[in-house]
């Protein structure tokens, strides 16, 4: 089929999108009309043959071996198969046909050998993947050489389905947008550097904080633009900055030669899809704990880097206003000839820089979460809608003192009404003196613009778009990308794809 779209890739050959643009986010969704399973998809063992099977889990892009280890070993202890945990460096490798051939087949090879000199007569065709993210790729990449190269470069098949967990089918529109992930990084910091005068940067995450060892006082100053252009940025960013993602971009080669190969692979595919705020939720998994060192199957959503950006907004907005009243009460006594000798004009330009600098960190942490849609492609600039809101503006003048103290005109907005007004009932006790409060409601009109669900990385038509999978797929609510692997609903989605539920192919005998 051919892709209908409103907005810019991933393309999809086997997919018809129709987008919902109404604004209604938590029900926005790209419906897809899958393409059936292919006629000729490899069939099990008869019931005459060994059925002991291996199952091969495959991990992604900035992954290990450990990534899928404790469910390698909880399959192995609770069902009757072997398993196979791959392991490489995809951040260091320059092409899937190099992790294909030289690093996931060998090892594929060597773990469904050991199965079958323990299992003689096995029959090697119930055999299957379990791959997350880039490694459903890679996994796609070796079904399809297993096909088309004869020569034996990618030696023999070593698995006849496969099972995927967030990955991009239809490309990772991440891959247009990679080197801009860099300049975010210094956003996210800079936002949260809060004390400029004194060099301290605020402790978000003890790896980041780590990396500013030696940059102390004003040398950190100094060097804190370039420590995070070149020593944090690309540490946060390994994991995106892999040669291999260049090919996983939508219409790439590699991305049109696997979904243009009518693939024999009984297919099953698991999609998630994250809350807002998408970004520091996975920032968080960048920076902090993984996905793989929680527990078996308690990795949790992520709100403790939320929390920290909340804190430093809130602190960001307590000292704006104690700065904004200083400015002002220097800038009047320096109009008076006098007290403009007496005090210091740089200290007054110092106080004003630091204000600057606070409401552009405000400004991007009120706006991080939309830029990060941008970066991975969840934002199409054809899909605004226009809206029109209530604004509630509380108004009052204010002075800071009798001494040749003047009136200042202040405002805030909200858009809740009972935000502000608990926000008027406190202002009495800021300021010395207040007059004209009221609170003034205005409609505004703004540009609203929808977006298409993501698990955080990867947009949920790409997840989908696995080329001949049927109806076998199934949703991972509130999961975001790394989550997918070891949340209490990936426990719930295994038990039911061993159980044969997705497709009797994958029905694995429990111990």
């Amino acid at each position: 089929m051919a892709l209908v779209a409103y907005a810019q890739p991933p393309r999809c050959d086997t997919c018809h999108f129709d987008y919902d643009h109404t604004w209604n986010p938590s029900y926005i969704d790209s419906v897809v009309v899958y393409s059936p399973p292919f006629a000729n998809e490899f069939q099990p063992c008869q019931n005459d043959t060994v059925k002991m099977k291996n199952i091969t889990f495959i991990h992604g892009l900035g992954g290990s071996a450990n990534s899928w280890a404790k469910q390698a070993v909880w399959t192995g202890n609770n069902y009757k198969t072997g398993k196979t945990n791959v392991n490489y460096d995809a951040n260091l490798q320059s092409s899937f046909d190099y992790i294909g051939d030289e690093l996931l087949e060998p090892q594929i090879t060597k773990g469904s050998d050991q199965m079958t000199k323990t299992n003689p007569g096995r029959c090697l065709q119930n055999d299957f993947a379990i791959a997350h993210s880039q490694g459903g790729i890679a996994a796609r990449f070796l079904d399809w050489q297993w096909d088309v190269n004869t020569n034996g470069d990618f030696g023999i098949r070593g698995y006849y389905g496969l099972v995927t967990f967030g990955t991009p089918h239809a490309g990772a529109d991440i891959a247009f947008t990679k080197e801009q992930h860099k300049g975010f990084i210094q956003e996210i910091v800079s936002a949260i550097y809060l004390e400029r005068g004194y060099g301290l940067v605020y402790d978000f995450s003890q790896s980041i904080v780590g990396r500013f060892l030696g940059l102390k006082g004003s040398d950190l100053v100094d060097k804190i633009d370039g420590a995070i252009e070149n020593q944090l940025a690309p540490v946060m960013l390994a994991s995106i900055q892999a040669p291999t993602l260049d090919e996983m971009a939508p219409g790439s080669p590699t991305m049109n030669s696997i979904n243009n190969h009518k693939s024999r692979l009984r297919k099953v595919a698991f999609y998630g899809i994250e809350d807002a705020p998408e970004c520091w939720k996975i920032v968080s998994n960048m920076t902090d704990t993984a996905s793989e060192d929680y527990p078996l199957w308690e990795a949790e959503r992520d709100y403790h880097f939320q929390e920290k950006m909340e804190k430093a907004r809130y602190e960001h907005e307590t000292v704006i206003q104690e700065l904004g009243k200083e400015i002002r009460v220097r800038g009047d006594y320096m109009k008076i000839p006098i007290l403009k000798k007496l005090l210091s004009t740089k200290k007054y330009n110092e106080l004003v820089d630091e204000k600057n600098h606070r409401e552009r960190a405000i400004t991007f942490l009120n706006n991080a979460n939309t830029q990060w849609r941008y970066l991975i492609g969840s934002y199409h600039r054809d899909s605004f809608e226009t809206k029109t809101i209530n604004k509630y503006i509380v108004k009052w003048d204010e002075k800071y003192g009798w001494f040749l103290s003047k009136w200042y005109h202040q405002e805030r907005s909200f858009y809740n009404y009972d935000d502000a007004v608990s926000y008027s009932k406190t202002i009495h006790g800021q300021v010395y003196q207040i007059k004209n409060q009221e609170i003034a409601t205005v409609q505004e009109t703004r540009e609203v613009q929808q977006f298409f669900p993501s698990d955080g990385v990867v947009l949920v038509r790409s997840q989908r778009a696995f080329p001949g999978v049927g109806g076998r797929v199934d949703k991972m609510e509130h999961n975001n990308h790394f989550q997918e692997r070891n949340s209490p609903e990936t426990e719930i989605l295994l038990l039911k794809l061993y159980n044969g539920k997705y497709d009797s192919y994958f029905k694995t005998i429990a111990k």
